[in-house]
């Protein structure tokens, strides 16, 4: 301790007559070794009384040591929702980009070759658009769940298994959750697929639904409290928060499955208004449409 260190010969000096201590400094006293200098003057003085009153100081603090704990949760979950909010923020970022780019890409082909109009003389153009939404829908979920898989087992292999119980039943909500969150962005990417006449006008109507995307990667990484709650009930950004909350605190569950109708609602809501825009949509030529010329075409 530091007044020990400074020699007992000075210790008395420090000691007035009425058993107060003093400091004394040149001009100033610096508050980095006033905070040192006092904390060992308490740790000495307490020594001293306690050797006076034959104990130890250990003895007269017992009792005195202060735990912490959090009503909902616990440190360790949060820190497991801490890494599990970034793998899933950025699972669901690549997976939207990757397999959403492939159904716009593939639209935009078909209209450009004009294969569409080969294609809607022998299935209705709707089912066209299901099909596609469906089966990148299938391999975006046969993606996530290769992750998963892999994840576990790494988790198995550096010996940290007891953390899985923890972390499935987040990484199940995740999985439904991001079904019906990218059964809305399949659908909003196969009409913006529609919409443009070569693969370069992607870039310039994506903003919108690139937003949403980076939405959910922004709640995914930053969000809290009660921006965390919200979020967890818009869709697309409900995939990512909602696991996210069941991981970090208790959740009731009429919570997710209020979570999970609303995104159910909102996809069928959007993929109806696509198959809409789609039909319009895919079978003109010439350039790029706006949102507003498709809706006003005929079907």
């Amino acid at each position: 301790m530091i007044l020990r260190w400074l020699c007992s010969p000075i210790l008395p000096q420090l000691q007035g007559s009425d058993g107060s201590w003093e400091l004394t400094g040149k001009s100033e006293v610096p508050a980095g070794i006033s905070a040192q200098v006092g904390e060992s003057l308490n740790a000495y003085v307490l020594e001293q009384n306690a050797a006076a009153a034959g104990t130890t100081a250990d003895q007269l603090l017992s009792g005195a040591d202060l735990e912490q704990s959090l009503l909902e949760g616990s440190e360790e979950n949060q820190l497991l929702a801490t890494i599990a909010g970034f793998v899933f923020s950025f699972l669901f970022y690549m997976a939207s980009i990757i397999f959403g780019m492939a159904i716009a890409n593939s639209v935009v082909e078909e209209k450009q070759n004009r294969v569409v109009e080969i294609l809607a003389t022998a299935i209705p153009i709707r089912q066209l658009l299901y099909g596609k939404v469906l089966g990148n829908t299938i391999l975006a979920m046969v993606q996530l769940a290769l992750y998963g898989g892999a994840a576990l087992l790494a988790l198995n292999l550096t010996g940290t298994a007891d953390l899985v119980g923890s972390i499935i039943p987040a990484s199940g909500w995740f999985l439904v959750f991001f079904l019906f969150g990218f059964l809305i962005l399949a659908a909003i990417w196969a009409v913006l697929g529609s919409l443009a006449s070569r693969p370069e006008d992607l870039s310039h109507n994506s903003t919108p639904v690139m937003a949403l995307i980076f939405a959910a990667l922004f709640v995914g990484l930053f969000a809290s409290g009660q921006l965390l709650v919200v979020a967890s009930y818009v869709p697309v950004v409900s995939s990512v928060a909602m696991p996210i909350r069941v991981l970090n605190s208790p959740v009731a569950l009429w919570e997710p499955l209020l979570s999970l109708v609303i995104a159910l609602a909102a996809a069928v809501a959007l993929l109806h208004l696509g198959e809409k825009i789609y039909r319009r949509a895919v079978m003109q030529g010439g350039g790029a449409l706006s949102l507003r010329k498709a809706i006003k075409l005929e079907q």
